[in-house]
């Protein structure tokens, strides 16, 4: 029977089932053909989930019926830890019926959304599981409505009454966590602004000896990390204190999950334009081009791009989205003088189908060197990586 998204999503939450949120990554769904088997999920949630994984054997491994309500099939599913030789990951296989090529799990859906519900024992471990692959954007935005921004590389994960977000790269250094004694006083009272953390991050992480492709990944980190000092600050003592009515529950749960997507939505445009400022490029943000557009960024300023005698092959446009599934098309028509708009992404990836259409649009996207990797091999030479984008910008400047 086919049932809705929100539907889908009032079942696991009524129920006390464990969840895994993730973005799927081009690794997960195949597109980088490096013979990967199905979608990451880091030991700790694994463990967390069947116990035991853990056990001292080669490739451990737990099997369980998995009902994905997105496509109204059933699938024998593998959780397997693959420990042998130079892997140590862990991974769901097995979404395609055995002996046939019809997976659920397709390059397509790079970049969206998957949402896993388990019912678990201690003595067990999984015992069932449902899953949603989100095949839009409207699918995307009703799973992070309910649980906040889903970002690249992070996992949302609920297991036995508690929540966290695992990063599934290694996190930032520990001076990022803040204690309340280690807060601005200011934050105490209310809860900082998007700019106000960001800040707080280049305080913290001032050193410009990283490449600025490292030095974003590693303050996105770090700010995250200071995000969830102050949230613990705020929002836990609410929490302990209890609720008078289910109303008032739902009031500060729909707090939390705004201001997490607010804080996503904005925080990866604010460290771009603190690392455009460190490499002392000149620029113009949310300047208007023509009507009421306004791209995240244009170089070398709004006054250059409205002036007709300024050449056009020196001007630059950067769109900023971290993630780029669907809505990469919204930066086509922000620069009309422009056939190439720059996009500046963290999605893990996009299928070579996907990354065509991109360019036949005139879309070039920058992605910190790092990640890469997580792109389809014939992409990889095509992406700009942040610090050659701004050399870009400076030889422009120059010319």
């Amino acid at each position: 029977m086919t049932i809705r998204i929100d539907e889908f999503l009032d079942k696991v939450l009524d129920e006390d089932h464990s969840i895994v949120i993730k973005r799927l990554s081009a690794n997960d769904t195949g597109a980088t053909e490096a013979h990967q088997a199905g979608p990451y999920i880091p030991k700790d949630i694994a463990f967390a989930l069947s116990p035991g994984l853990r056990e001292g054997k080669s490739n451990p491994d737990q099997f369980f019926d998995c009902d994905v309500a997105s496509h109204s099939v059933t699938r024998y599913s593998r959780l397997v830890w693959y420990n042998t030789g130079s892997r140590n990951e862990c991974r769901i296989t097995n979404w395609a019926t055995r002996g046939r090529r019809d997976s659920v799990v397709r390059k397509s859906q790079t970049g969206g959304i998957l949402l896993l519900a388990f019912a678990t024992s201690p003595l067990l471990g999984i015992e069932h599981c449902w899953a949603w692959f989100c095949e839009s954007e409207a699918e995307e935005e009703a799973v992070e409505l309910r649980f906040g921004a889903i970002e690249p590389g992070s996992f949302w994960f609920k297991h036995l009454g508690q929540i966290k977000t695992v990063k599934g790269r290694a996190a930032a250094a520990s001076p990022c966590s803040l204690t309340t004694a280690n807060l601005p006083g200011g934050w105490l009272a209310s809860f900082p602004d998007a700019s106000q953390i960001v800040n707080k991050t280049i305080e913290i992480m001032p050193a410009r000896a990283h490449l600025s492709d490292d030095r974003l990944l590693l303050r996105r980190d770090c700010e995250f990390l200071i995000f969830k000092s102050v949230e613990q600050v705020h929002v836990l003592p609410k929490i302990n204190h209890g609720f008078t009515s289910v109303d008032a529950f739902v009031d500060l749960a729909n707090a939390v999950t705004n201001r997490r997507k607010a804080r996503s939505g904005r925080s990866l445009e604010l460290h771009l334009k603190l690392i455009f400022d460190e490499s002392e490029i000149q620029y113009s943000h949310e300047a208007q081009t023509e009507g009421k557009k306004t791209p995240d960024f244009l170089f070398p300023s709004a006054a250059c791009y409205h002036d007709s005698s300024f050449s056009t092959e020196n001007l630059r446009m950067l769109g900023v989205k971290t993630t780029c599934k669907d809505r990469w098309r919204q930066v086509i028509s922000e620069a009309d003088r422009l056939p190439i708009k720059h996009l500046a992404t963290l999605q893990e990836g996009v299928s070579e189908p996907q990354f065509d259409e991109m360019q036949r649009a005139g879309i070039v996207l920058v992605v910190p060197k790092r990640l890469h990797k997580a792109y389809p091999m014939a992409v990889r030479p095509k992406l700009l990586t942040l610090e050659r984008f701004i050399e870009e910008v400076r030889a422009s400047a120059a010319a």
